[in-house]
């Protein structure tokens, strides 16, 4: 039977093994850091998330943050798969940041940001190592071909046993906002517990789009992809999704459950991208 997200090989004919986590974490007076391997998860929902979600395998990497009542900042970098390319091997990192602010029982807000960048030979990069800088004006001034994405995201917790929320990702963002179009996904949605008083049930509904080249770049290093796998949407890019559900707590041991998705899938895909720029008449 195959696991979806498993990236080891068979050892005998019937015998492997993959350790999806494995972290040494530490916390003190709201100061945290831990090293391993785990999935990086931001924004109001898991794995639909569209910047950094559980679809891809969990990254090894180094996390380091702060957080009090109202504010929260996490920083981490990772060592990436490598890409075989014209029998060169480019070696990939991801870097990221994220603030995030949250009022208890109001709203969350959060501001992230992602870079994106590798090579033949190269090194780790210690722009993107320092915490405290944008990457995109990093990469800007320096004049580097790295991949820099951005993602909004909220919730909002209104009325009473209810939420708001939504994510924007902003990939490829131009800074003269005329040379070709942002490339943006985006989601709206919306849950509840026990609606109209029925109680042990959970409602929800979102619209989720993401655009027909988001997550590319013209590098194969600054693929959005980790093991062949969207680090962000499971469902990749050129996808809108609508999507319903219900669902009923029976029991301990029994949900429920009632969903009605409608999908449109375009003919985009991630490794498929080799362009460095994105013509304004493309469409979705």
């Amino acid at each position: 039977e195959s696991y979806w997200q498993f990236n080891g090989r068979v050892w005998d004919e019937k015998i492997t093994g993959w350790l999806d986590h494995g972290a040494v974490y530490y916390y003190n007076k709201g100061f945290f850091g831990s090293i391993g391997r785990s999935s990086m998860i931001w924004g109001p929902e898991q794995r639909d998330a569209l910047l950094l979600s559980d679809n891809a395998p969990q990254l090894d990497r180094i996390w380091l943050g702060y957080e009090h009542r109202a504010i929260r900042f996490d920083y981490f970098i990772s060592r990436l798969d490598d890409v075989k390319y014209n029998d060169s091997t480019l070696v990939r990192y991801m870097s990221a940041h994220r603030l995030s602010f949250r009022k208890q029982n109001a709203f969350e807000l959060g501001l992230s940001e992602v870079a994106l960048f590798g090579g033949y030979g190269r090194p780790v990069d210690w722009r993107y190592i320092n915490p405290f800088v944008p990457y995109y004006w990093e990469q800007w001034n320096r004049g580097s071909d790295d991949n820099i994405l951005f993602g909004l995201d909220f919730a909002i917790y209104w009325p009473h046993q209810c939420r708001i929320f939504g994510e924007l990702l902003i990939d490829d963002f131009q800074i003269d906002l005329k040379s070709e179009p942002h490339q943006v996904g985006y989601k709206l949605g919306i849950d509840m517990m026990q609606p109209l008083g029925l109680d042990r049930v959970f409602t929800k509904a979102s619209y989720t789009r993401v655009n027909t080249t988001v997550y590319g770049q013209n590098q194969p290093q600054n693929l959005y992809l980790y093991y062949n796998k969207p680090i962000g949407y499971f469902g990749s890019n050129d996808q809108d999704r609508f999507l319903a559900m219900a669902r009923y707590h029976a029991s301990r041991a029994l949900d429920l459950e009632l969903e009605f998705q409608f999908n449109r899938r375009g003919e985009g895909r991630i490794e498929k991208h080799d362009r460095s720029g994105v013509p304004f008449e493309e469409k979705f």
